[in-house]
């Protein structure tokens, strides 16, 4: 199918078409593949066992797991969304984040004060990049994944035991964890990244993948051309070619690859 975003979870994939509708496919024990919601969608985003995205009206809609509240989103309109573990996050209109679910580490309350551009829920953490470039990461910081180093950055992506973020002149920077190398990226200018449980992964300035870290099923061994977008799932990794095509590669225990 022609998409225009993908997002790898857990052991679930989703992807918004060229038309505005979603499509999922995977593992589907709590419904986070087949309790797909009718409408256009402007954006998807996956978590461990649930899925949210944005429609082109701005509200959010969620389905899958929700014993912590992750799929059951606040009213209102959202530029943004991000499922992480067992909690979910979204950038409002006026640039706050609101974050809902479990709050077992923090990760939904202790949101820093000030605007921001964007928010990444990982695993049990959270990160988000500021209005004035810094980057803000709260929740469980059993491997300093929530020590988000100086500096101006473009993006950020909360993963399981790492974070990873673009800066400002192109160069990634990782914290946290560091088994497998999962936060020891490659030289070079890059567009974005993706944080994974155990894996990174990063589009170059060239449209080139670059993936590090766990390479257990193969999900750090990325296929070749360029592409747009790239997501680093649990186990499994998807991205979106230069032609529209969706690839995916790693795990395919439940057919998410």
């Amino acid at each position: 199918m022609l998409v225009v975003t993908v997002s790898a979870g857990s052991r679930h994939t989703c992807g918004v078409n060229s038309s505005g509708s979603v499509e999922c496919w995977g593992y589907d024990d709590y419904g986070q593949v087949s309790n797909t919601p009718v409408g256009t969608f402007e954006l998807i985003s996956t978590g461990n066992r649930n899925t949210c995205g944005v429609t082109s009206s701005g509200s959010v809609e969620c389905w899958g797991y929700d014993a912590h509240g992750q799929a059951t989103p606040p009213t209102g309109a959202l530029e943004t969304v991000s499922p992480g573990g067992n909690h979910t996050c979204g950038v409002t209109s006026s640039s706050s984040i609101e974050c809902w679910g479990s709050n077992r580490d923090g990760q939904i309350s202790n949101i820093p004060s000030g605007t921001f551009l964007s928010v990444s829920a990982g695993r049990d953490h959270t990160c988000g990049v500021t209005s004035s470039g810094s980057v803000e990461c709260w929740g469980i910081d059993s491997w300093s994944r929530t020590d988000a180093p100086f500096g101006s950055f473009e993006s950020v992506s909360a993963g399981g035991s790492h974070s990873c973020g673009v800066k400002s002149d192109g160069k990634v920077e990782c914290w946290g964890s560091d088994g497998s190398g999962r936060s020891s990226p490659p030289f070079g200018s890059f567009e974005s990244v993706s944080a994974g449980q155990l894996h990174t992964c990063g589009i170059t300035s060239s449209g080139l993948l670059e993936c590090w870290g766990e390479d257990g099923y193969g999900q750090s061994t990325p296929s070749s051309g360029t592409f747009e977008s790239v997501s680093a799932g649990w186990e499994h990794t998807c991205g979106v070619t230069s032609s529209g095509s969706v690839e995916c590669w790693g795990d395919d225990s439940a057919g998410q690859s």
